[in-house]
């Protein structure tokens, strides 16, 4: 699928900004843009000087880039791009967050990842944590993943430690990943709309301080739109590691049996004796399974789902189940004796039984 941009001015060398309309009333997202032999970064809006196409830094995917901890006030804008590919597929992007030396509260972060001139936001959050954080509580009070109150804007991940609380017009030093480093001009950018409301404990790794790691799912479905921008700011303090697998497509899952097609039933017994298989298959991302040295998920893609990874209806992470599906099931593991009961709520994996007698 191509894109149709704008340019206020007839040379691209000169404009100040690419739009998405032809009125130049809505800016395109941040990332490089290309007309001819002339390549230019967008951010916040405004277009950087000319760049030379080895100068971008894409990052293959498969691959962990790194932002050092710093102790202090550190306002970071840290941006890397990955190389997506020609591939399709569910790209899963994971976070680690970092901890101070002798702390336990994992350092916040806003994350946001840009693809196609859409930004995701969506992370695994800590099942059943109905936490509130500053002056506004989490957005779901369930076993949910969470998205932004603002859709474009970024996701606030991390302990609740008092940092990115309404992060009005304040300035963060932007650093891009020049292929070895985040560095690049580091010159200083105003991050708007970070609003205490887009706060979420996500808390995947056990930690009631914050979470060890937040896992995004992004549906890449076009061959030819390669690029995927990860952005992350950080206040107060700032390091993190992240990890975007090249894109996957995901195989089905094993059978699931519930009360009769997508019903599925009330409690894990009555689920480990149902016979009806669900009528459609699903697709999981082992967003609970652990993350290995270099924050690449253990198991990315189950084919028995455990607790904490999400299910989608489709094998490109597209669609996450339903609400509907928020009841129990039982695993078909081809060995009764192994079999178990999964309870889903909001797509993810929120409860584990076992069926043994």
């Amino acid at each position: 699928m191509s894109t149709t941009y704008y340019i206020n001015g007839t040379n691209f060398s000169t404009a100040n900004t690419v739009y998405t309309d032809a009125e130049l009333t809505t800016p395109a997202s941040d990332g490089y843009y290309r007309l001819g032999g002339t390549t230019r970064q967008q951010l916040n809006g405004q277009l950087r000087e000319e760049q030379a196409c080895n100068d971008c830094s894409v990052v293959a995917c498969n691959t962990e880039v790194s932002q050092p901890y710093v102790s202090g006030t550190v306002r970071r804008s840290s941006q890397v791009f990955f190389d997506g590919g020609t591939d399709t597929g569910a790209m899963v992007i994971v976070v680690k967050l970092l901890v101070p030396s002798g702390d336990t509260q994992q350092i916040p972060i806003g994350l946001r990842v840009n693809y196609d001139d859409v930004n995701y936001n969506n992370v695994v959050r800590k099942l059943g944590d109905t936490s509130v954080l500053g002056t506004a509580a989490v957005n779901d009070a369930g076993y949910a993943n969470v998205t932004a109150t603002v859709p474009s804007e970024y996701i606030i991940v991390g302990s609740n430690r008092a940092c990115l609380i309404n992060q009005l017009d304040k300035s963060f030093t932007h650093y891009l990943w020049n292929g070895t480093s985040f560095d690049g001009t580091k010159e200083v950018v105003s991050r708007l709309n970070i609003y205490d409301d887009n706060r979420a404990q996500n808390d995947t790794g056990g930690n009631p301080d914050g979470p060890e790691y937040v896992v995004l799912v992004l549906p890449k479905v076009l061959v030819n739109e390669r690029n995927v921008l990860v952005d992350i700011i950080q206040d107060c303090d700032a390091g993190f590691d992240v990890y975007a697998h090249c894109p996957t497509v995901l195989t089905a899952t094993a059978d699931l049996y519930g009360g009769g097609g997508a019903i599925g039933t009330g409690t894990a017994a009555e689920a480990c004796a149902s016979t009806d298989v669900t009528i459609f298959p699903f697709y999981a991302v082992g967003s609970g399974s652990g993350i290995n040295a270099d924050t690449s998920l253990v198991t990315l893609n189950p084919t028995l789902p455990q607790l904490r990874d999400v299910l989608f209806i489709d094998n490109k992470g597209v669609q996450q189940l339903p609400s509907t599906f928020n009841s129990w099931y039982r695993v078909d593991t081809d060995n009764p004796s192994t079999d178990y009961a999964i309870r889903l709520e909001d797509g993810i994996v929120a409860e584990i039984s076992s069926c043994a007698p």
